[in-house]
């Protein structure tokens, strides 16, 4: 069960925030992202920043306002909401399911690892179709070793894209390069 993340501490950090940039009016001023005093059990780090914001609606007269931005950090996971008073008055909330989003987010490695296949030249179609004809090659070969020698590029690269999810899933960030390129999986599937 994944236990439910309060956001007290920072709600009422947000709503101070607030309040003084509502009391400063156009004096109001750039505050970089500073972290609360107290966390959210849960939460690994949580900030509030207050940015500056002027507009001017077409022939319409200078207007002064703000932002205030508060932001929950849960491992790797980020969440923001918004509070904002031009060109008109904008809030945003916390999404409901804070814990399960948290829970279902990529840790930075994974996201590193596709983000490094996808470099490579197999982004996510060519991902699933070279993974595809290598599942179909392998019951038609037998074995991977039958499969390594009939069809190696296809055969290297699968095993590049597993050796690279293996390093993500293990927490790391650096990656092989691939064997081969994806017209060189082409050319072998029609040769």
């Amino acid at each position: 069960m994944i236990t439910p993340i309060t956001t007290t501490h920072i709600d009422a950090a947000f709503a101070a925030a607030i309040s003084t940039a509502t009391a400063l009016g156009a004096s109001v001023a750039r505050i970089s992202p500073s972290p609360i005093a107290t966390l959210d059990p849960g939460t690994t780090a949580e900030t509030i920043s207050v940015d500056r914001l002027t507009f001017t609606p077409h022939g319409g007269v200078f207007q002064v306002g703000f932002r205030v931005t508060a932001k929950i950090t849960i491992g790797t996971y980020s969440v923001t909401r918004i509070h904002e008073t031009i060109p008109s008055i904008r809030e945003t909330a916390w999404p409901l399911n804070l814990a399960e989003l948290a829970a279902a987010w990529l840790p930075d490695s994974i996201i590193a690892g596709e983000s490094w296949v996808a470099a490579q030249g197999f982004w996510g179609t060519r991902t699933t179709d070279l993974s595809f004809t290598y599942l179909t090659a392998l019951q038609s070969a037998g074995s991977p070793a039958a499969l390594a020698v009939t069809r190696p590029v296809l055969a290297s690269l699968y095993n590049w894209i597993m050796s690279v999810r293996s390093i993500a899933a293990n927490g790391r960030r650096f990656f092989p390069s691939a064997p081969h390129s994806y017209e060189d999986f082409i050319v072998e599937s029609h040769a």
